[in-house]
């Protein structure tokens, strides 16, 4: 008697039904995997809906009135460089006494008043 076929062969068939029990599981949520390239959406990864690309592109257009709004914020707090927006606004969060999320909803949301 051979085991080491016997073993592949039972190998092969769990690997089988494993493929098969993940394909049927949720066909919407495989669907919507596939729609997105098996990314997670901003919004499955706590982003609120707004992409940071969005809201630093925001800040490049605001960052002269929250400075004048904020001013006990310092240079250092308010340096940004491409790639550390998060870290940025968790230096102002500090500052002010708020969270991350409150921030960046304020400069998403910002309006010059």
């Amino acid at each position: 008697m051979d085991t080491n076929n016997d073993n592949r062969n039972y190998d092969r068939d769990q690997d089988q039904q494993g493929q098969d029990r993940d394909q049927n599981r949720n066909p919407q949520q495989s669907s919507r995997d596939q729609q997105q390239g098996g990314r997670n959406s901003d919004t499955q990864r706590g982003n609120s809906g707004n992409s940071s690309r969005d809201i630093e592109s925001r800040w490049q257009d605001i960052e002269s009135d929250y400075r004048k709004r904020y001013s006990n914020l310092t240079d250092e707090d308010l340096d940004y460089r491409d790639g550390d927006f998060d870290s940025m606004t968790n230096r102002i969060a500090k500052r002010t006494n708020r969270n991350q999320n409150d921030v960046n909803d304020e400069i998403q949301n910002w309006t010059n008043s």
